[in-house]
C-alpha cells in the first residue's frame, strides 16, 4: 500500500514537562518567524556571530552612551570605537555591573561601589565615603529626570543624588522602601517613575521635582524581585523574574503602568522551578530584523521570549547529546552598537550578531528542533519516507552540508543513530532533503540538528506514512 503524505507538526514554542518525552518539541538557537496555521510555520536558526575583538576577563556589563560604546570586562573598564578598546579605569570585583548614565557621566556599580567616569574631563573614580555625603555604598543606580538613584546594600533605603551628578550625594536625601520593609535588590526607570524593586514588593515612586526630596510614593505591588540581574527595561516596559509573595510562585512578569502580566508559561516556570541559585540568573534583550527577545539565563538552562510573537524557545551553547538537555548560554551581555547587538561572553570576546555568520566567532553553533510525539491512534505506522522542507543549495562549491536525523519509536525513550541529509552545494537550490524506509512505530519522534556553519530555514516536515495495524 503507498504512504500517505502527512504533515508531522511542529513546535514553536518550548517544552519542558515531567514526563520527559512531552519536554522533546522544543526549538533550540531557532525562533518563529510567522505562525501560518496548525504546524505550518517557518522556523529561522538565530544569527550567528563574528568575533568584534577579546578584552582581558568576563565581560561583566556594557551600554552603548550617545554612540560611544562602554564594557567592564574583568576588572577594567573599556571606552571602544570598533574593535579599538581603550583603558578608562579599574572596576574592582568579578560578578556583574551595572552602568548608569546622565547628562556628563557614566556610572558603574559592583555592589558595593560605585565609580563615576566624567566624560568632559576624562576622570575616573571611585565615590567614597565622607563625612559630608554619609555615603555608605551602592548595590544598584538608576537616573530619573537626570537624578541618580542608588539603593544601599541590604536594606530598605535609598538616596538620591545631585542633578546629573553623581557624586553630589547630600546624607539627608534619603529615604526607605518601608510598605513590607523587604529589603531592595533593584531600581529602575520607567518614564518619569522610580520603581524601586524589593525581595517581596515593588514600589512606584514619582518624580515630583520637590526642592527637599523629589520622589513620591503612589503604587505598591505585592510581587517579588527574584534576582537584579533579570530585570531588563525593553521600551516602556520592564521585564523580571519576580516572585509572588503569598504563594512564593517564581515565574517571568512584564510591568508597564503599574501592572504586572506574568508572560512565562507552565514549561518556563518548571525550568525556574528546576534552576538552582535563581537569584543568581541573569538576563539580557538583543533584537534583529524586527524580533525582540528577552533572554533569562539560569543553571538549569537558558530561555527567550520573542516579543513579537510572544512564544518561548530554548538558547544553548556548545554541542550536547540527545539523553542531555543544551547547556545554558555563554552569552551573558548584550547592547546594541550602530544598530547591530553586541554580545559579551565569559572569554572576554565581544561578539557580533548578524546572519552573514553562521558559526559563533569561529565555535560550532548547533540548531536543533524536535517534532512533538506523532502517532496515529497507537496504531503502528509505516514511515516510508521523511522529508525536511528547507533552504537549500546553502553550501560551496566543493562543500555540500549536512542536516542530522535522529529518530525515536517509543516517544523519545531511546534515539536511533544519526542519518545524514544533504542541503546542497551552492546553486542546488531544488534539493529535497530527505530520508527514506525509516521502519515501523507508533510513537515517532524526528530531531533534526544542524551543526556546518549554513543558514537553516525550516518551513515544515514531512513524510509518507502507512497505517498497518492497531494494538
Amino acid at each position: 500500500m503507498a504512504g500517505k503524505p502527512r504533515r508531522i507538526a511542529l513546535k514553536p514554542d518550548i517544552q519542558v514537562s515531567r514526563i520527559p518525552e512531552q519536554s522533546l518539541a522544543s526549538p533550540v538557537n531557532m525562533f518563529a518567524e510567522i505562525q501560518s496555521g496548525k504546524g505550518a510555520f517557518p522556523l529561522h536558526s538565530h544569527p550567528g556571530m563574528t568575533l568584534l575583538t577579546t578584552l582581558a576577563g568576563v565581560v561583566r556589563g556594557q551600554a552603548c552612551i550617545d554612540g560611544v560604546h562602554y564594557v567592564v570586562a574583568g576588572v577594567t573598564f573599556y571606552r571602544l570605537s570598533g574593535a579599538v578598546a581603550t583603558e578608562i579605569g579599574t572596576v574592582t570585583g568579578s560578578g556583574p555591573v551595572q552602568i548608569a548614565y546622565n547628562r556628563f557621566q557614566v556610572g558603574v556599580v559592583t555592589d558595593p561601589r560605585l565609580y563615576v567616569y566624567d566624560r568632559e574631563t576624562l576622570t575616573f573614580d571611585e565615590v567614597l565615603a565622607t563625612e559630608d555625603n554619609g555615603f555608605s555604598g551602592a548595590a544598584a543606580l538608576c537616573v530619573v529626570n537626570g537624578t541618580g538613584v542608588f539603593i544601599e546594600p541590604g536594606g530598605d533605603r535609598f538616596n538620591v543624588t545631585g542633578l546629573n551628578d553623581f557624586t553630589s550625594i547630600n546624607p539627608t536625601e534619603v529615604s526607605t522602601a518601608e510598605s513590607r520593609s523587604d529589603p531592595l535588590v533593584n531600581c529602575v526607570t520607567l518614564g518619569s517613575s522610580l520603581y524601586l524593586l524589593g525581595a517581596d514588593t515593588i514600589e512606584v515612586w514619582d518624580n515630583t521635582g520637590d526642592g527637599d526630596f523629589p520622589f513620591n510614593r503612589t503604587i505598591v505591588i505585592d510581587l517579588g524581585l527574584v534576582s537584579r540581574e533579570t530585570s531588563v527595561v525593553i521600551g516602556p516596559a520592564l521585564y523580571f523574574v519576580g516572585r509572588e509573595r503569598e504563594s512564593g510562585c517564581i515565574g517571568v512578569y512584564v510591568l508597564s503602568g503599574g501592572r504586572p502580566q506574568k508572560i512565562s508559561t507552565p514549561p518556563v516556570d518548571r525550568l525556574l522551578e528546576r534552576a538552582g541559585f535563581i537569584d543568581q540568573a541573569t538576563a539580557l534583550t538583543w533584537s534583529i530584523d524586527g524580533h525582540v527577545f528577552y533572554r533569562l539565563n539560569t543553571t538549569a538552562g537558558s530561555v527567550e521570549f520573542d516579543l513579537s510573537t510572544t512564544l518561548w524557545t530554548r538558547v544553548g551553547s556548545g554541542v550536547w547529546g540527545m539523553a542531555t538537555e543544551p547547556g545554558p548560554s555563554l552569552l551573558t551581555t548584550c547592547c546594541a552598537v550602530d544598530g547591530a547587538a553586541i554580545f559579551g561572553d565569559g572569554g572576554g570576546r565581544l561578539l557580533r550578531a548578524t546572519f552573514d555568520a553562521n558559526d559563533i566567532g569561529g565555535d560550532v553553533f548547533v540548531r536543533a528542533f524536535t517534532t512533538p510525539v506523532t502517532g496515529d491512534l497507537g496504531a503502528q505506522t509505516i514511515v516510508d519516507e521523511l522529508e525536511l522542507e528547507c533552504q537549500t543549495g546553502v553550501g560551496t562549491i566543493n562543500f555540500d552540508p549536512v542536516v542530522y536525523l535522529t529518530v525515536s519509536k517509543d516517544g523519545g525513550h531511546r534515539w536511533s543513530v544519526p542519518r545524514e541529509g544533504r542541503v546542497g552545494k551552492v546553486g542546488r537550490y531544488g534539493r529535497r532533503v530527505y530520508w527514506d524506509r525509516l521502519g515501523m512505530a507508533a510513537d515517532w519522534v524526528f530531531h533534526f540538528r544542524m551543526t556546518d556553519a549554513v543558514p537553516l530555514k525550516v518551513t515544515g516536515v514531512w513524510a509518507l506514512v502507512e497505517q498497518t495495524r492497531r494494538p
